[in-house]
């Protein structure tokens, strides 16, 4: 018997969003029926390695200690660790490449319905950007993800996932990497380049240091709680005194109201307005595996993230005016 969806799905408010109910039964809810069955099959290869491996595991550990007699570390090391890497990752395998194919499906077609371009791993994202202002923390190696552009309503901008981390060495003198900061990326364009380098962060301890690579001071707004729990280091306080307006950074405490934990970072430099919102968790992977594909909550969770993209945008935009900013001549629509 075919699936059907259970209810109709919920969109967010947002302008964007018009008619995404009807294409969603049209362009998307067909695909996840007809995928249904590869879902429950990847789950159960996934189970089934699982339960072999466990298998395997008291098998050649009853053989180990009571036939061989080995010792307890070899035995849990040659047929304890090494069958459960292998059978875990054969678990993981079936299961990341069906989210694979979903997210392949899904996030481009829904973004191209929300007028935006899908990049992907986001090769041309201007992280450096990012890095070379000191709101991001010291790293090995960077991966970016689900990138997304758009010139729409007037907003030039460019958003990613993005997972910092450090190299480590370990006692056997290999090499492992450790995360330290995930979360999303959001850089947009400026009506005007930034002549210094303003940063509008949580107040923590490290961020004196971060900043070491661009020296800046710490100034003070007079805003009174709009600045409370924030730290605001620039390379000219005169502008950013002009820029960091009460409007603006009203603006800001109303994002970092709705953003709850995930409490954001800006950075005002060169012709670029960016945004580092730390989280816990990744965004735009499309839900669980273990619950079945046609179930609306699904789709409304991923909108609801595309949603944050456009809220992020407006806010932004609102407070710096950001939809008078134009690309740079021979630019692509979405900012590089």
């Amino acid at each position: 018997m075919p699936l059907r969806a259970a209810r109709p799905i919920d969109v967010p408010a947002h302008p964007r969003f018009a008619g995404f109910a009807p294409f969603y039964q049209r362009e998307i809810l067909p695909w996840l029926i007809e995928k249904e069955a590869a879902r429950r099959k990847a789950v159960r290869r996934a189970a089934i390695a699982v339960a072999v491996t466990t298998a395997l595991i008291a098998g050649f550990q009853a053989l180990a200690f009571g036939v061989f007699g080995m010792g307890f570390e070899v035995a849990v090391i040659v047929f304890g660790a090494v069958p459960a890497f292998l059978g875990g990752g054969a678990a993981w395998m079936f299961l990341t490449m069906f989210r694979a194919e979903m997210k392949g499906f899904l996030l481009p077609k829904i973004a191209e319905r929300l007028k935006l371009d899908y990049t992907g791993p986001s090769t041309m994202f201007p992280f450096d950007a990012f890095y070379g202002t000191g709101m991001l923390p010291r790293h090995d190696r960077h991966t970016l993800e689900d990138g997304i552009a758009s010139d729409e309503a007037g907003i030039l901008f460019e958003a990613a996932e993005a997972k910092l981390a450090v190299r480590r060495t370990t006692k056997n003198g290999g090499t492992s990497y450790n995360t330290v900061w995930r979360g999303l990326l959001f850089a947009a364009r400026t009506p005007r380049p930034f002549k210094g380098i303003t940063l509008v962060m949580p107040e923590r301890g490290f961020v004196a240091r971060l900043f070491e690579r661009d020296p800046g001071e710490r100034i003070a707004l007079g805003l009174g709680e709009l600045e409370d729990g924030l730290e605001i280091r620039t390379t000219l306080p005169e502008e950013a005194r002009m820029t960091l307006t009460d409007r603006v950074m009203r603006r800001l405490h109303e994002l970092q109201r709705r953003l709850g934990a995930d409490r954001p970072s800006l950075a005002l430099a060169g012709d670029r307005a960016l945004m580092a919102i730390r989280s816990k968790k990744d965004r735009f992977e499309g839900g669980s595996l273990f619950e079945p594909l046609d179930d609306p909550a699904r789709i409304e969770a991923l909108l609801l993230e595309f949603a944050d993209i456009f809220d992020l945008a407006d806010a932004l935009g609102q407070a710096l005016k950001l939809e008078r900013a134009r690309a740079p001549a021979g630019d692509a629509p979405a900012a590089r």
